[in-house]
């Protein structure tokens, strides 16, 4: 294992805590809301009501591209 760390160490990039800036701000989260899309409603309600017709029916495939 020595011998492969060894080998590993010129490329591989490790920071030493002393050497990462510590002075760095807060990070600053922020949560916007925004309106589901009518799809997005729809699979949602279809999540949570446990409808698998709904999501596996007819157009479930054209449904899961566009969400993809």
């Amino acid at each position: 294992m020595a011998k492969l760390h060894e080998l590993l160490k010129s490329h591989l990039l490790r920071r030493v805590k002393k050497d990462v800036l510590r002075d760095l701000p807060r990070k600053a989260e922020r949560v916007v809301r925004v309106e589901m899309s009518r799809l997005q409603k729809d699979w949602y309600r279809g999540i949570l009501t446990r409808s698998l017709p709904e999501l596996t029916g007819p157009g479930a495939r054209s449904w899961a591209s566009a969400v993809l």
